[in-house]
């Protein structure tokens, strides 16, 4: 085996067709990552022949003294093969020792566990991957649930909730869904909701409405420059999508419905007329009457949003990355007042179609707190689509210069800068 550099593109092209392969491990995410401030570099291992068989995009990030060098959701290797992960953990050390590093970071893109929607573990997979990346000198963080703050790790990549796309087709695909999410497929086309994939000019309006959704939330959003060096440099393979809601047409519409219900009243009178006793008649007419209040309703939900947003609204976006081997929803947003209708469900919807239309693996909703208490209100919309909770194997650390790291962190310890 042989531990070199490797270019972009022939890291591109490895990446691309490994089954752990995701956006965070992409020449596009170093091109983001290079531009907003940080170093990055890709490295890789190949077998006697000269062929490829691991690799990591990884980023350099200045420490006090020294530097971190992570790779995020990577390396992309068989981290069943003992030897090659001893053999990488190695050169990857002391590649970094002769950049100055202080510490090597991985966060190994493989799961340890599924869950069932009630929390208990339905598989545990890859159950070596952690004495094998202790033996190779790494230290080890395991992923826990997200506490009481509802604040994510800024470093594991946690749980993730995942829906395989490979066996379904456009028809099994709805089939597939649970009944709230096909309750609210089946009401959604009469809200009116429109997606439309917005351009880099409309960015600033997008990063306005997920910095309101984090400030609900309690998180910090990104900064418009990362969405727009996103989308400059994924290109083709980032969507960022807007479910709008034209509210004069809406209202118009409601106020057809109601029109058209009040003439099968008119016309149910018209036969009570001829026949008064006649229980089919007043059924039918009482059924026409109850018709009329929800869409009055929604009418007065309407003309009081569109006081406060104008003629044409935006209930819900989200911004997507384009995999091979999954699509993944990265960043959204919500407006609470248009709740009812739905627009949520109507992207989700959108875009697992398209997954199953471009024939890519899997669908990542990715991030969930790994708690299974029924407060987790993101991970119940989650599971509406039907897929399975994934915790991710955790943080492995390896001190690249360990005398100075040790004396590093006693000296943090005894200052209290833990």
């Amino acid at each position: 085996m042989q531990f070199k550099q490797v270019s972009a593109d022939e890291f591109m092209k490895f990446e691309a067709k490994h089954p752990q392969g995701t956006f965070y491990q992409t020449k596009y995410q170093a091109e983001v990552l290079s531009e907003r401030g940080a170093e990055t570099g890709f490295v890789g291992v190949t077998n006697d022949d000269g062929t490829l068989i691991a690799a990591a995009m990884y980023s350099q990030r200045k420490l006090r003294v020294g530097y971190l060098f992570e790779v995020t959701a990577g390396p992309l290797m068989d981290y069943d093969d003992k030897a090659l992960v001893s053999f990488f953990a190695d050169q990857m050390t002391a590649y970094c020792k002769a950049k100055k590093g202080l510490l090597l970071r991985w966060l190994p893109r493989e799961f340890v566990k599924q869950f069932a929607d009630d929390g208990h573990v339905v598989k545990q997979m890859h159950e070596n991957t952690v004495p094998d990346l202790k033996a190779a000198g790494f230290s080890y963080t395991p992923v826990t649930p997200v506490g009481d703050d509802g604040h994510f790790s800024k470093i594991s990549l946690g749980y993730q909730f995942i829906k395989p796309l490979s066996d379904l087709t456009e028809e099994t695909l709805r089939k597939s869904y649970r009944k709230p999410v096909k309750s609210a497929l089946k009401k959604a086309p009469a809200y009116g909701v429109k997606l439309r994939q917005i351009g880099y000019d409309e960015l600033g309006q997008f990063q306005k409405y997920t910095t309101a959704t984090a400030k609900r939330r309690g998180f910090k959003d990104k900064p418009l420059d990362f969405y727009q060096k996103c989308y400059k440099r994924y290109g083709d393979n980032i969507k960022f999508i807007f479910a709008e809601l034209n509210l004069p047409d809406f209202i118009r519409e409601q106020q057809d419905t109601i029109r058209k219900i009040q003439e099968n009243i008119a016309k149910e009178d018209a036969a009570l007329v001829e026949y008064p006793d006649s229980k089919s008649h007043k059924t039918k007419k009482a059924q026409f009457e109850k018709q009329i209040a929800p869409h009055e309703k929604h009418i007065k939900i309407a003309e009081d949003l569109r006081a406060q947003y104008g003629g044409v609204a935006v209930p819900a976006g989200a911004m997507f990355i384009i995999q091979p081997q999954e699509i993944a929803y990265d960043f959204s947003f919500t407006n609470e007042d248009f709740k009812i209708f739905l627009a949520p469900y109507v992207i989700q919807d959108h875009m697992l179609t398209m997954g199953v239309q471009k024939h890519i693996t899997n669908y990542n909703f990715y991030n969930v707190t790994g708690t299974f208490d029924g407060h987790d209100g993101v991970l119940r919309f989650k599971q509406g689509f039907d897929g399975s909770t994934f915790e991710t194997v955790g943080v492995f650390e390896r001190p690249v210069r360990p005398v100075l790291y040790k004396c590093i962190t006693t000296l943090q310890h005894v200052l209290g800068r833990d």
